[in-house]
Parts: structure tokens; C-alpha cells; sequence
């Protein structure tokens, strides 16, 4: 009987460890788990407190302490780059951002902030290259998803973009970001009843949306710039000995035919303000163009006009034509202006590069070669704007250059400004002025003033 009794606890003592045995594993790993992961030190919480206040320059400082103590702490890495990314430094994120990977190679919260920084710094295949590699890893995860869509919009693929955000709306209806960038892509594309009601929808899943009212005022302006609109200019030209001229300088009627053309008549009777052409100095020509500006991709549109300069005793067939690139914040353009005279032919080539410096301020360099007709003249122009919150605009410019003549070369001064200031909705002042020496030569100055009214 003992030895029985002895022989059944031993069987009950073998099955009891196997049960147990899977568990006290567990058990074990867990506490090497825990060995092995940083523990969260007082740093790297006050980090996340920083972050979570938007504190985001105090939050890199501290997530940078923790991970310089604690170098296996990947969470640390990680608030360091996202804190980078946000506040601007996208190539030390980026940097910090493929570190991770290189240690997790799937790791999603890795994949998404490389991915939007890419976006973010405008490096655009190399956004679309992470989002589409983290779409692979995680296709349910609508991030990836999202970052694709604002890379089609902010390139300027409005169709695309729209297509996606419709897409990414029809899983979940009630974001007002995809309502918002429907309403973005709809306007690139001009349809404004689809970016109006898009925008309201937005507004609607969340009232204090304020990019989505913007929205709204955009779409209202861009409705009256589809009427007809009239620019009239009035205004004096003195020379040096007394000579001067006052009344019209400018007339144009314009209308935007498409969200992508636009097409306008001109009566331009010396303003000067555009183009430095060689007639414009002391001879009062009136030329009268059609021309028209077409967008025939979001990146690249192109300007033309034709027409006849009128001038005492003859009339002369005249053409201008621009082409201009849009890369964001920097617009390059080239064109050339050019008339034939009974006795020879006149032109003018130029190369310009907007840059929009911030939203308030732009500056734009423009290099000038032109002939005459019987001698060649060079100058070089910077036009600084400063733009407002109320859409007024304020430029001040300077342009200096060289002309041949039959006794040397004559140095060329100008210095321009110019006066853009809304009047409501429908309604723009505008003010032109120059003033311009040529060297031996009386100056000339001009002042026009005038508005610019939607119809």
C-alpha cells in the first residue's frame, strides 16, 4: 500500500510539472524581456510630457539625452526623429528615421515617419517608395494609404490625389482630413461646386476646421475671377526738358474661359511697367495684343501675345510669349518680346525666377538682352514684394544695365515700384511707378494709377 501510494504521487507530481512547465517558461522570458528593454527613465517620460504640451524643441532635447544614455532605447530614437521632422530638420530625422530601420526593418512607426518627412522635404519618390514598402508590410493600415494620396496632391496630380481621398473616404466617412483634401484636389482641378460641397463637409464633421473655411473663400474668389474682368490705368510720363504726356496708359479686358485659360485684350500706351522694350523710353507708341495663358500641365504654362505698336508714320507687327515653370515656391520663366520695323527688327529675351521667400515676402531676379534695331542693351532687374494677410501687395524694384551707342556704352538705371490693394471682393487699386536715366540722355519718369474690377 505504501509503495502504491508513492508510485500515484509521483505520477501526480510528473503531470502537475508538465502543466506548469509551459507557463513558468513564459514567465522566464518575460523577465528576460523586460532585462532586456530599457527601463523608462525620468528623461524620457518628462520627453513624452514635453511632446504631449507641444513643447517639440524641449521634447528633441530630452528624447537626444535618453537615447545617448540609453542607445538601445529605439523609442527614444524614434521621438527624437519625429520631433526633428516636425519642427523642420527633415534630413537629421530622416537620418535618425533609417537608424531605426536598419534595427527593425518592419517597423511600422519607423516606415510612417520616414515616409511623411520624405513628403514633408518634398522628396517625393522617396516618399512614395516608403509608403508603398509600408503598404506591403501593413495593407490594412490606411496610413500608408493617406501619405500616397497628399504626395499625388501636393505634386500637383490633382485628379489622382482625388481619386485616393475618395478612396481612403469610402473606409472611413467621417475623417474631415479626407473630406478636406478632396475639397484641395477638386479646387486644383477647378470644379468648384465638388471643392465647395467638400469643404462644407468638413466644416460639418469638425466646425473649427480652419484650412476647410479657407477653403470656402478660395472657391468664393475663384468664382467672381471667372467673370469678365477690366483693368484700367490712368496716369503722367515726364522727361527731362519738360516734355510730358497724361491720360490712358493702360486698358485691358480679360476672362477666365477655363480653370486652365485665360484669355484678355490689351491697350498698352507706354505703362512700362513689365517689360523694359526699347520703345517704351521716349517715343509714346500704343500697342494692341490679344493673348491668352494656358496651364497644359499643373507644372508648366504658357503665356502668348500678338498684335500690332502703333508709332508715328508706321505700324509694326508685335509677339510676345512666356513660358513659365510652377515648382512650388520657385517659378522660372523665359519669353521674349520681339517687333519688325520697316528699317530693321527689335527684341527683347529675358530669364526670371520667382521665389517665394515665406508667406509675406517674395523676391524675383530677372536678367534682360535686347536689340534695338541698331544697337544691343543689357540689364539685370530684383523686384522685392511684400505680400499682407489682406491680399495687398507691395513691390519695390531696381534694375541696372548697359546700352551700346555710336559713342560707347551708356549705363542705364531704373528703379520701380508697384501697389496692389483689394477693395473687397470684386475690386483691386493698383499704382505703377518708374523712374529710368540713360546716361547722356533726359530721364523719363511714369506714375499710373487705376483699379482692376470683376464684372
Amino acid at each position: 500500500m505504501p509503495t502504491r501510494s508513492v508510485s500515484h504521487a509521483a505520477r501526480g507530481a510528473a503531470t502537475l510539472a508538465r502543466l506548469l512547465a509551459p507557463l513558468l517558461l513564459l514567465a522566464t522570458g518575460a523577465r528576460l524581456q523586460a532585462q532586456m528593454q530599457p527601463v523608462a527613465s525620468s528623461t524620457f517620460v518628462a520627453a513624452q510630457r514635453a511632446e504631449a504640451h507641444g513643447q517639440y524643441a524641449r521634447a528633441q532635447e530630452l528624447y537626444d539625452a535618453t537615447y545617448r544614455s540609453q542607445p538601445a532605447n529605439t523609442q527614444a530614437l524614434f521621438g527624437r526623429a519625429r520631433m526633428r521632422s516636425w519642427l523642420g530638420k527633415f534630413d537629421a530625422a530622416i537620418a535618425d528615421y533609417q537608424e531605426g530601420l536598419r534595427r527593425e526593418p518592419a517597423n511600422p512607426e519607423a516606415l510612417s515617419g520616414l515616409g511623411w518627412t520624405y513628403a514633408w522635404s518634398h522628396r517625393f519618390d522617396d516618399a512614395v517608395a516608403v509608403f508603398r514598402r509600408f503598404a506591403q508590410l501593413q495593407p490594412y493600415d490606411l496610413d500608408p494609404k493617406k501619405g500616397l494620396a497628399y504626395v499625388a496632391l501636393w505634386r500637383g496630380h490633382a485628379r489622382d490625389a482625388r481619386g485616393q481621398f475618395e478612396a481612403l473616404a469610402s473606409q472611413d466617412p467621417e475623417n474631415p482630413d479626407y473630406a478636406l483634401a478632396i475639397g484641395q484636389a477638386a479646387f486644383q482641378e477647378g470644379e468648384l461646386d465638388a471643392a465647395q460641397t467638400a469643404f462644407e463637409k468638413a466644416l460639418k464633421l469638425k466646425p473649427d476646421l480652419t484650412a476647410a473655411r479657407s477653403g470656402l473663400a478660395a472657391v468664393a474668389q475663384a468664382r467672381t475671377q471667372r467673370n469678365p474682368a477690366v483693368m484700367v490705368l490712368g496716369g503722367r510720363s515726364s522727361e527731362g526738358g519738360g516734355r510730358s504726356r497724361t491720360g490712358l496708359r493702360y486698358a485691358q479686358l480679360s476672362l477666365q474661359v477655363t480653370h486652365d485659360l485665360r484669355l484678355w485684350v490689351i491697350d498698352d500706351r507706354g505703362l512700362g511697367a513689365d517689360l523694359f522694350t526699347p520703345d517704351r523710353r521716349f517715343i509714346n507708341a500704343q500697342t494692341v495684343t490679344a493673348g491668352a495663358f494656358y496651364n497644359y500641365t499643373p507644372k508648366l504654362g504658357l503665356q502668348v501675345d500678338a498684335g500690332e505698336r502703333h508709332l508715328p508714320g508706321e505700324t509694326d507687327p508685335v509677339v510676345d510669349a512666356e513660358q513659365v515653370f510652377f515648382l512650388g515656391n520657385t517659378v522660372p520663366k523665359v519669353g521674349f518680346w520681339y517687333t519688325h520695323t520697316p528699317a530693321s527688327s527689335q527684341w527683347i529675351t529675358y530669364a526670371d525666377l520667382y521665389r517665394r521667400l515665406n508667406d509675406y515676402f517674395s523676391l524675383e531676379p530677372t536678367v534682360y538682352y535686347a536689340y534695338d534695331g541698331t544697337y544691343h542693351e543689357t540689364r539685370g532687374a530684383l523686384l522685392a514684394t511684400f505680400n499682407t494677410q489682406g491680399q495687398a501687395q507691395f513691390g519695390l524694384g531696381v534694375a541696372a544695365g548697359s546700352k551700346q551707342s555710336a559713342t560707347g556704352g551708356k549705363s542705364i538705371t531704373r528703379v520701380f515700384g508697384n501697389v496692389s490693394v483689394p477693395i473687397g471682393q470684386r475690386v483691386t487699386f493698383l499704382l505703377y511707378a518708374w523712374h529710368e536715366t540713360t546716361q547722356g540722355f533726359p530721364g523719363e519718369t511714369v506714375v499710373a494709377a487705376g483699379f482692376q474690377a470683376y464684372l
